[in-house]
């Protein structure tokens, strides 16, 4: 890949560097460590929220998976999830949460392995659910 090598104070370096700026600050460009590392999911029953968490996720053909093993999960709920916003398919605000199945875009063992690769490999106790969109409750 070509490189070159341009003086900053060059109207040329001013123009690379007021970009890169820009690009740098925008909130979809770039996600902090925290970001990356988990998102914050809202657990909701019925139409209330009841707490805010912090979860694994990932991202597999525009399918998002958290890790629900700290939640301690012993009825159906929905969560409002804050996916990262550069995240394709993010726009959904309320979602059920649901098994993977082998007949989703993204089979349950190709999760599992997104999951080994992003945070370790676990010791077999993850409860990876999809986040499937819901519709609001008004």
């Amino acid at each position: 890949m070509p490189q070159l090598e341009v003086d900053i104070d060059s109207p040329w370096g001013g123009f690379v560097h007021a970009r890169f700026e820009e690009l740098w600050q925008h909130e979809q460009a770039t996600l902090t460590l925290d970001q990356y590392w988990s998102t914050a999911v809202t657990l909701r029953h019925g139409d209330s929220d009841v707490v805010e968490v912090r979860v694994p996720y990932v991202s597999v053909d525009d399918q998002h998976y958290i890790d629900c093993q700290a939640l301690r999960l012993t009825r159906p709920l929905t969560v409002r999830a804050h996916l990262p916003l550069r995240t394709r398919g993010s726009s959904a605000d309320v979602f059920a949460l649901v098994e993977p199945a082998e007949d989703d875009r993204a089979p349950a063992a190709s999760v599992r392995r997104v999951f080994d690769q992003k945070y370790g490999r676990g010791s077999g106790d993850r409860i990876i659910l999809r986040l499937a969109p819901d519709r609001p409750t008004t």
